[in-house]
């Protein structure tokens, strides 16, 4: 059981990654991939994540962003997920945690989310190739923890609601 968790792919054949356990001060590592009817537990990732951006599918997947401990340390940390190993890529030129995300591994996109110990929503936006992070156009409204589309594209997706710093919609 952990909160904070991040999950991609689809019903037969998901993962999910990351996340903290109730009662404990710092992000793990743990990660279990989902046939559509059991769990099991597969390669943890490198870096704690709780709260990080994920896209792609089972076996061609991204965990990047998010914090790793308490108080609140954010990670520019991305790895690729090949089903059942994590592998280290180029880190993001943003910091910030609940961000919203979509894409493949080798096209795939990031914006937004928190950034503490500020308290600042973030406007960024960044593209991934497969290996490095590239900025691009900020978003009009800073926002964190919107519900992406998570089944769109680098170049065609959406996100809604969020919180800039109300909830929004």
């Amino acid at each position: 059981a952990r909160y904070g968790i991040r999950a991609l792919g689809i019903q037969t054949a998901a993962v999910v990654a990351g996340g903290q356990k109730s009662g404990t001060p710092t992000a793990i590592t743990n990660c279990e991939n989902y046939d559509g009817t059991s769990w099991t537990n597969t390669g943890a990732m490198n870096v704690a994540k709780e709260e990080g951006a994920v896209f792609g599918i089972q076996t061609a997947g991204v965990a990047c962003g998010g914090f790793n401990s308490s108080p609140l340390a954010e990670t520019t940390a991305t790895e690729n997920f090949d089903g059942s190993t994590w592998t280290a890529s180029g880190a993001l030129n943003s910091l910030s945690y609940a961000a919203m995300s979509a894409g493949t591994q080798t096209a795939g996109v990031r914006a937004g989310g928190y950034l503490n110990p500020t308290s600042a929503y973030q406007s960024f936006t960044e593209e991934y190739d497969g290996s490095s992070w590239t900025s691009v156009n900020n978003l009009v409204i800073a926002t964190a923890g919107a519900a992406p589309s998570k089944n769109g594209t680098q170049s065609a997706w959406q996100f809604s609601g969020g919180r800039s710093p109300d909830v929004t919609t």
